[in-house]
């Protein structure tokens, strides 16, 4: 055994960059695993290198495929990463420039500052990839197309048919306002051109709030479609049905009001919601 070698190995074998979400992208990998080893720790860090850690894996979007003994495919949503250091003091290359902001004379960059533990001073500068144009440049320079062993099934298979994402389906998803992770019912899927994963977005009435609009997620973050197995065998619900067809104002009158309409799905539901530890500020 080569002690040298990382417990996982990634290379980046797919990707879409969001044009609706300024600094996401999704990733299909190939991930070859070196010895035994099961910490997702180890998984996430291998996913990072693949894109020169200049971005960031959202763990909660992870999902695996097609797991033979030594590899898989992963599919994951990543953000751009905002550099950060911790220095027992301010170089003297930076000058302020307004409250708890210096700008480094040296290439003109700006950092936000703030005093931390130890005395220390925590210096964060946006990230570089803040444009489409910059993280596609990043991805493709990192992309390798997957072998004939990782055939194109098995990419496929880690990306979502937008053809299965019918109304009424409860799906977990990252917000993409803070790319925390929340469940709720599909309301409605839009292509924007061709029905594919890159260009669709996703009408959700989020069950973690009591708002009354669908929050618009990218296709890509979408996480787990919960299946028919999962919810909706030997569950009578016979106005779901009618309900996912209707128009999308109802849908959200419908699902605001879940608890006293159908108590058996909405019982359901919280019962998922706790099981992936989301939270339900709703029932708080």
């Amino acid at each position: 055994m080569n002690n040298n070698l990382p417990a996982f190995s990634a290379a980046l074998a797919s990707y879409h960059v969001s044009e609706a979400v300024p600094g996401l992208a999704h990733g299909v990998f190939h991930v070859q695993q070196n010895f035994p080893a099961s910490s997702i720790d180890a998984v996430m860090s291998a996913l990072a290198s693949a894109v020169d850690n200049k971005m960031e894996v959202q763990r909660d979007s992870f999902r695996r495929f097609n797991n033979d003994k030594y590899s898989f495919v992963a599919s994951v949503v990543m953000a751009a990463k905002d550099e950060v250091q911790e220095l027992p003091r301010v170089p003297q290359s930076f000058v302020a420039v307004a409250r708890n902001m210096y700008m480094n004379l040296e290439d003109q960059t700006m950092y936000d500052a703030e005093a931390v533990a130890g005395g220390k001073i925590r210096l964060t500068r946006k990230s570089s990839l803040e444009s489409v144009e910059a993280i596609n440049e990043l991805l493709a320079a990192r992309k390798k197309p997957l072998s004939a062993t990782a055939s194109s099934g098995r990419k496929a298979q880690a990306i979502a048919s937008v053809n299965k994402l019918g109304r009424g389906v409860l799906t977990s998803y990252l917000d993409p306002r803070d790319l925390r992770l929340q469940i709720g019912f599909i309301v409605d899927a839009k292509a924007a051109g061709a029905p594919n994963i890159g260009n669709t977005m996703v009408s959700i009435a989020s069950m973690s709030t009591n708002q009354m609009v669908p929050v618009q997620v990218p296709a890509f973050m979408l996480v787990e479609q919960i299946c028919a197995s999962r919810f909706r065998d030997g569950l009578r619900h016979p106005a779901q049905k009618a309900v996912a067809s209707a128009e999308a104002e109802d849908q959200m009158s419908y699902y605001n009001t879940l608890g006293s309409l159908n108590r058996e799905l909405f019982d359901r539901w919280l019962e998922i919601c706790r099981e992936r530890d989301i939270s339900i500020p709703m029932m708080e």
